[in-house]
């Protein structure tokens, strides 16, 4: 066993009767235990009172637990590059920035968080068959310090809009003793500068109201996820590879068991052996509410492909004056009949680039808390300085130094 402080501890959605109802047959359905339990609203279980109590549940220290992989993997005989980035996936190999080529002998697979793709041809091709079933979220998380033992230690969640999830760190603070990790304020990635909000200070608001015993913020941080309409993942071999190529994407957030499942999935069907969950998170599936004959695209995907378009075609009437812009920040100019992305450094210098993402040529906008520039479309993120950070593109920002400092 990997020793990465595994923890089983129980699992608590607060939710209306009627969602609860509804989810304790559907975890009977699943095979699953669940049982709806009144909590009696204390502020070690952070006011919930009536809920849906699930058992089975986990807390564990991802860092140990990736790390114990790797080990594991090393063990066996792998080998792990990082630092190695690949430009050009393709059915029986790969081949990285640097030119080096690696061959498969039973198969490719791409855990990448969304699959990066060879060339402008494969990427319209991906995007109508696997990125048009998910779309990138941007998701916040705050931890706050709390005396040890004043918080039961368990994972809760609702069922709110934007929902929230909430766990405890025992032992991580050594000023005070545990630490209360919590996630939410959830939102499309992409959206315009002006449509963010202060998420962290919102959970850390919200955190506090329900447990009491909250204290100062230690960190904080934000994270994109990839989401899909059915909220399953798509684990499997590709629809857009005639060969032993396959892809893990679309986890809704849910990283460890999206994760576990799509190893399973994916090693019985390289090793040729039947899996019970494979058709069901497979990325060929079609979508129920599609018409047999349209491309299966969500309908996120569409409505944040459209608005991408539209402000990428139309002009700009609100334009930012670059002189004006605080020191590390960015913004999206009109400049003629271009978009220009422009970061202004901590030293006032000017940098220019392409505002075109250069996976598909959506509108890149900036992220002010991050202080990065994501693609609203596919999910690519790209640093400050237009350095590629997050696929599907593998490439990064086109620079325009007549534009530059």
């Amino acid at each position: 066993m990997i020793p990465c402080q595994y923890t089983p501890v129980q699992g608590y959605i607060q939710a209306s009767e009627r969602t609860l109802t509804a989810e304790a047959k559907a975890f009977a359905g699943s095979g699953a235990k669940a049982e709806q339990v009144n909590l009696g609203g204390g502020s070690e279980v952070g006011g919930f009172q009536q809920c849906l109590e699930f058992s089975g549940s986990a807390v564990l220290n991802p860092v140990q637990y990736l790390n114990g992989l790797a080990e594991a993997f090393v063990a066996k005989g792998g080998q792990i590059y990082e630092q190695t980035r690949v430009q050009k996936p393709d059915t029986n190999h790969v081949t990285t920035v640097a030119g080096n080529k690696v061959t498969a002998r039973d198969g490719v697979v791409l855990a990448t968080g969304c699959p990066i793709t060879k060339n402008l041809l494969d990427s319209a091709f991906t995007a109508m068959a696997v990125h048009g079933k998910q779309f990138p979220r941007r998701r916040y998380a705050v931890a706050l310090e709390v005396a040890k033992g004043s918080v039961k230690n368990a994972v809760y969640a609702d069922t709110e809009d934007p929902h929230h999830s909430v766990r405890v760190v025992e032992g991580a603070s050594a000023g005070v003793g545990d630490l209360l990790v919590v996630a939410g304020e959830e939102h499309d990635q992409g959206i315009s500068p002006e449509s963010y909000t202060d998420a962290y200070n919102k959970l850390e608001s919200w955190a506090k109201q329900k447990w009491t015993s909250a204290q100062k913020r230690t960190h904080q941080w934000s994270w994109t996820i990839f989401e899909t309409q059915e909220m399953l993942g798509l684990y499997g071999k590709s629809p857009t590879s005639m060969g032993n190529y396959y892809i893990a994407t679309g986890d809704c957030g849910h990283i460890l068991t999206g994760g576990t499942l799509a190893g399973m999935i994916i090693s019985d069907a390289i090793l040729g052996k039947k899996n019970a969950y494979a058709d069901l998170y497979s990325p060929s599936r079609h979508l129920t509410w599609v018409p047999p004959l349209l491309p299966p695209l969500s309908f996120t995907y569409i409505k944040n492909t459209v608005t991408s378009i539209v402000s990428m075609v139309a002009p700009q009437l609100h334009n930012v004056d670059i002189e004006d812009m605080a020191p590390n920040s960015g913004a999206t100019v009109q400049k003629g009949l271009r978009k220009v992305a422009v970061y202004k450094d901590e030293e006032g210098k000017k940098h220019a680039f392409s505002a075109l993402c250069p996976h598909l040529g959506c509108l890149l906008q900036w992220n002010p808390h991050e202080k990065e520039w994501n693609c609203p479309c596919h999910g690519s993120c790209f640093s400050k300085t237009g350095t590629n950070l997050l696929g599907p593109s593998t490439l990064d920002m086109k620079p325009l130094k007549h534009l530059s400092d």
